[in-house]
């Protein structure tokens, strides 16, 4: 986690991935007990502070700072190349939707503070909301190994302090929604928060759509709630429309731009070992996106009749579609299993298999290590070693997780 000055990426990628497998080892052999607090909490402010002073790999910051300053000058970021030379497929309009121009646009404001290194505002942010987060959990006083374990997390303090994604943006209102959710039900602030969630990064549509196959005191069939059209179905559309309209709309507009966001629904991938096996089979990389693509909607789509026809229950369904989204989605990038933390804060019967993934995925950056470079081996080692510690944990132990929303 504290990179040596100097050291080259790999060095500092392998050193990252030996503190993510002694932290996954602690983390198995102290689940679930409660831990001291305190200690961790420490801990992780000291690395927090170490980490956001360093430089990020990360390109991404440009991008985020070229639409903040391209929205303070008046300009259409969908219209205009980017703002800072910097950036990474410079050919390439903005892609991100506008429930994102404030967060740019604050970035962007904030970047002036910090002349000599801009991207430290955005490094920032993230690092904020990360901490809000953190806090409100601590706050609550409960699960204790859990919340100390986060303290510490290798993902949450790399991906948010060290390199600035805007994950956070999407998953606090997202896990704020839920929380609303175990109280009050799909209620109209549960439900435009997971829209906020969703406008900002398509995986709260998740939860909109997870909304449908709750179950209500009344016995309702789930197929009658999915066929009925009330506030989840407006907010779900709604969410839909900010995300997708704006870059969709002004991309078609604008003869000989590429569109990000086609190029990632296209040819985008990242790390993914089922590209590797299409390949083996004469596949293209194009077809084996799609092939994805389709397994991860099937997927999806089998779970919802599932869970229809009472098969499983809704815990069972969220977590059936958050394993879709690991397996199957082209972009194996390690901060999007941040997502994972919308289970792992709120169920325990597959909490340990999903902190375990959550962790271990940073065991992907071993690929721009000179001895496995452009390998998938990482990837499948980060797979392979929480299925088979969890698996073999359910055979010696039982299955001890108990069941149940909030549980």
């Amino acid at each position: 986690m504290i990179f040596p000055t100097g050291a080259s990426r790999g060095v500092n990628f392998f050193l990252y991935s030996v503190s993510l497998a002694i932290y996954g080892i602690f983390a198995v052999i102290s689940y679930p007990q409660a831990l001291p607090l305190r200690w961790f909490v420490a801990i992780g402010f000291v690395l927090r502070v170490v980490a956001l002073v360093q430089n990020p790999y990360t390109t991404d910051l440009y991008r985020f700072l070229s639409d903040g300053l391209h929205l303070l000058a008046g300009h259409n970021p969908y219209l205009s190349p980017p703002a800072v030379a910097q950036t990474d497929f410079y050919e390439i309009r903005s892609m991100y939707g506008m429930a994102l121009w404030p967060y740019f646009v604050l970035g962007a404001l904030l970047s002036k503070w910090f002349s000599q290194q801009p991207l430290l505002a955005f490094k920032l942010l993230a690092g904020i909301l990360e901490l809000a987060l953190l806090l409100y959990y601590t706050k609550r006083g409960s699960r204790l190994w859990l919340v100390a374990m986060l303290w510490t997390s290798p993902l949450l303090i790399f991906e948010n302090w060290h390199e600035g994604h805007l994950e956070m943006v999407a998953l606090i209102p997202l896990l704020l929604s839920f929380e609303i959710f175990k109280r009050r039900g799909a209620s109209t602030g549960a439900l435009w928060l997971a829209t906020l969630s969703a406008a900002v990064k398509l995986q709260g549509l998740l939860l909109l759509l997870w909304y449908r196959f709750f179950p209500r005191r009344n016995g309702e069939f789930p197929i009658q709630k999915l066929l009925r059209f009330d506030a989840v179905w407006l907010a779900f559309f709604v969410a839909l429309n900010l995300a997708l309209t704006p870059t969709l709309f002004f991309h078609a507009t604008l003869p000989g731009s590429s569109s990000g966001l086609t190029m990632y629904w296209v040819s985008w991938q990242h790390s993914q070992p089922w590209l590797v096996l299409g390949d083996m089979v004469g596949l293209s990389q194009g077809i084996t996106i799609r092939l994805l693509q389709l397994l991860l909607l099937g997927g999806c789509t089998a779970l919802v009749f599932a869970r229809l026809y009472r098969q499983i229950d809704a815990p069972a369904l969220l977590a059936g579609w958050l394993g879709c989204f690991v397996f199957f989605f082209p972009v194996q990038h390690p901060w999007y299993y941040q997502l994972l933390l919308l289970y792992v804060m709120n169920f325990r019967r597959y909490q340990l298999l999903f902190f375990l993934l959550m962790t271990l995925v940073g065991w992907n950056y071993l690929s721009y290590t000179p001895a496995l470079a452009g390998s998938v081996l990482p990837q499948l080692m980060a797979w392979g070693v929480p299925l088979s510690i969890v698996f073999a944990a359910k055979k010696i132990r039982g299955n001890w997780q108990p069941k149940g929303i909030g549980q």
